[in-house]
């Protein structure tokens, strides 16, 4: 029973680094490009930027994003840290659409 249950927690520990390792990797894949990013009222503790989260749930940190609380605007990605994504609010897009479904809260 002991062999079984070590072999599990292994199982687990491993499928637990895979997956960060694929999020990564993923993550990764969109340095340099732009992404429409709903921005939230939160603020991130590690890059100190807003947060938010792009149409495909990944989670990003906005530098330039202060009043655009609760609006869809477009991102530069720069950097991947602490499992997000980091970038900065395009200044051509910074203004921002009221996002209907954040509005409607």
């Amino acid at each position: 029973a002991r062999a079984e249950r070590d072999n599990l927690l292994v199982f687990a520990r491993t499928t637990r680094e895979l997956g960060a390792h694929k999020k990564e990797v993923f993550c990764r894949s969109f340095l340099g490009k732009r992404l429409v990013v709903l921005v939230e009222a939160t603020t991130d503790r590690h890059s100190g930027g807003r947060r938010g989260f792009s149409k495909n749930y990944l989670p990003v940190a906005v530098s330039g994003g202060d009043g655009m609380v609760n609006r869809e605007i477009a991102v530069r990605v720069e950097n991947f840290t602490a499992g997000r994504l980091i970038g900065t609010a395009m200044p051509s897009e910074a203004s921002g659409a009221p996002c209907a479904v954040a509005a409607s809260r």
